[in-house]
């Protein structure tokens, strides 16, 4: 799929299904299908575009996760922790175990004489149901079951119900552990439903947003019993080993606060061939731009979004304007990349600007948003070429980035957030560095840099209050390491390294921490190999060291969790954008064994398939941690995700804890 860049087209990727990243509910499902006799249809695959099989016709299974898979993920997909959630429902409200009423309906499926013959007991495909809404799991689906009726048997309904809600709703598919339901209406809101709150007129129909419906201190609420649960269901530690978690701190934006979005457009159909591709053809009419539907795969066409900025939503209009003057000319699908870019000018006491600000007359061809402050003028405008510099402030530190690179998506959060870390990692005893893993762009190592100074008191040089506006010229490489890999790290008696696997990445964070006026020996980034991240800083004492670290939503792999507990630094604060993969991860540095990425233990040598050897030499004494607290942060308002921050401090440098009691 290709990618639009103001009007050029940069590279060729995948579409990405949705605003936030969720899969269609089509693919979520099995591509192993199921007749009415249990047999299976071996060829048969997933309708496309979102079409539904026959009914009664299909009954597709969870697909079992690859070995590839299991080792990435450790059991933390969307589909494990809705299984969880289930699971968790069956159990309170006394139902039949999922597990055993799936088997059951196996076997009224092999008994089954017709191929077509939907299950005696279940409601069939296409049947319209009421349903008693008991609970909102933590993907942000609807769990219920069938009002008035004792079938032992949860209904999920993907997106637009709370608990205390009757739903009327039509039966999608049946699968081994509860049924999938589509929304109708609601027949009787719940007391936690509020209206008003809905901003959106494609919200249920959209799959960006699934909590519009809710107060927000109802979803602050909802999304801490998300926290507590995933480190329940996949931390494998003991109640006594997780403390309170706190409460989850709320976004100053609920809407308004997206700085990034990404909406798509599907290529035109075109006539099939005799080897089952499609010809080319252009659109013959603007196609649907926007983002993609509720249990489809086909895009739901968009003019507003209001969790974006204003500045997104007038370059979407843009792009939007400019797909009806160009459709005739493009045969493909492509996503649309809008990343919002801001420059501060600051004015005299007269009022006069003390740079010149720039041009605000562009033809209509970029969006644009003026606020004047009392010292300052902001122009926002929207970006749209993913290689073109884009600038933004969290609190005094200015960032600048390639639009199309990783950064945060919700500005209003982030002082927060790292206001939060400074607080909280340097502990009881003063810490002379920080080393911050997966340090992209230098977020986490700019902003907590003057906490770690010669003497450990964490009252090091401030940055500049107001770092000037950098010009567009290309950055100078940074001194003695003009690509982060130089062999000989200068020792630093304090201060802060950041390490990253990319080296682009290590060029921005140096750019970074000089437009925010960082003292020169106070920080240092460098470009790590994965295979032997700590290398760089193997002289930095573990007991006057704090690592952050801040992966990707798969969280940590085997091998850097085993090295970060080699290294075993005093404190560490775990940021996450997935808590379920924070929570596996949080686990096994409590225990002090890695485990859950195949089939070792985490005590010997990586094998050759990157599973632990368990027969192999055993390695070095590992760190143990507990958990010194844990709190959501609210990045995406009206959506189901939230952010974890783990603080943990290490107990012992030993050898491993016994296994836990949990299973």
């Amino acid at each position: 799929m290709r990618i639009i860049t103001g009007g050029r087209i940069v590279s060729r990727q995948i579409r990405p299904f949705s605003l936030h990243g969720t899969l269609p509910r089509c693919f979520a499902a099995s591509a192993r299908v199921f007749n009415g006799c249990g047999t299976a249809k071996q060829g048969m695959n997933m309708p496309a575009h979102g079409k539904r099989p026959a009914r009664g016709a299909a009954w597709p299974r969870k697909k079992k996760a690859s070995k590839r898979e299991r080792t990435m993920d450790g059991a933390c997909t969307k589909e494990d922790i809705l299984e969880k959630d289930i699971s968790s429902l069956v159990s309170k409200l006394g139902l039949l175990d999922a597990n055993d009423n799936g088997d059951a309906a196996d076997d009224q499926r092999k008994g089954s004489e017709a191929e077509d013959t939907p299950r005696p007991e279940f409601p069939g495909p296409g049947t319209e149901v009421a349903l008693d809404i008991k609970m909102l799991a933590s993907t942000g689906e609807g769990l219920g079951t069938l009002q008035g009726s004792t079938l032992p048997r949860v209904f999920v309904v993907p997106v637009g119900t709370v608990p205390g809600d009757v739903a009327r709703a039509k039966v999608y598919r049946h699968m081994d552990s509860h049924t999938v339901a589509d929304l109708i209406s609601i027949a009787t809101p719940s007391s936690y439903r509020d209206e008003s709150n809905i901003k959106c007129k494609y919200f249920g129909k959209c799959a960006g947003c699934q909590l519009q419906m809710l107060p927000y201190d109802a979803q602050l609420a909802h999304k801490r019993d998300v926290v507590v649960k995933a480190f329940a269901n996949f931390s494998n530690l003991t109640p006594e080993q997780v403390p309170e978690v706190g409460e989850t701190v709320g976004s100053p934006l609920q809407y308004g606060y997206r700085t990034k979005l990404t909406p798509h457009y599907d290529q035109p159909r075109g006539e099939g061939t005799s080897r089952g591709k499609k010809n080319k053809v252009p659109f013959s009419s603007r196609p649907d731009v926007g983002f993609q539907k509720v249990g489809s795969r086909s895009v739901l066409d968009i003019e507003e979004c209001p969790i974006a900025t204003e500045v997104l939503n007038k370059g979407l209009k843009i792009e939007r304007e400019r797909m009806n003057q160009e459709f005739g000319n493009l045969t493909t699908g492509a996503t649309i990349l809008l990343r919002e870019s801001t420059k501060r000018v600051h004015t005299n006491s007269d009022g006069t600007p003390t740079s010149p600000p720039p041009p605000t007359d562009n033809d209509g061809r970029q969006a644009m948003v003026v606020v004047k402050r009392e010292k300052f003028t902001e122009y926002k405008t929207c970006v749209t070429d993913s290689t073109a510099d884009t600038f933004e402030r969290v609190g005094k530190h200015l960032f600048k980035n390639p639009a199309g690179a990783f950064f945060q998506n919700n500005n209003s959060i982030l002082p927060l957030v790292t206001d939060y870390v400074r607080e909280k990692i340097p502990g009881e005893k003063p810490i002379r560095f920080l080393v911050d893993a997966y340090c992209g762009s230098g977020l986490f190592t700019i902003t907590l840099a003057s906490l770690f100074t010669s003497d450990g008191s964490g009252e090091g040089t401030s940055p500049s209050p107001e770092p000037p506006q950098p010009s567009r010229s290309p950055s100078p490489p940074p001194p003695n390491s003009p690509d982060g890999r130089s062999e000989n790290l200068n020792p630093l008696p304090f201060g802060s390294v950041g390490i990253d696997v990319s080296t682009h990445s290590v060029k921005n964070a140096y750019t970074n921490a000089r437009l925010s006026r960082l003292p020169k020996d106070t920080y240092q980034f460098v470009a790590a190999d994965a295979s032997d991240i700590f290398s760089r800083v193997r002289k930095f004492d573990p007991e006057d060291t704090a690592v952050v670290i801040d992966p990707p939503r798969k969280g940590c792999d085997a091998s850097f969790l085993r090295q970060l507990m080699e290294f075993g630094p005093r404190r560490i604060a775990y940021v996450s954008c997935n808590v379920h993969s924070q929570a596996r991860d949080v686990g096994m540095l409590v225990r002090g064994i890695v485990d859950g990425f195949g089939k070792g233990n985490g005590k010997g040598k990586r094998g050759a398939d990157g599973n632990d050897d368990v027969g192999g030499e055993e390695s070095k004494k590992m760190a143990r941690y507990e958990i010194e607290s844990v709190r959501g942060f609210d990045f995406f308002p009206q959506t189901g995700h939230v952010e974890g921050v783990a603080i943990l401090n290490r107990v012992c440098y030993d050898a491993p804890a016994p296994e836990a009691a949990v299973t």
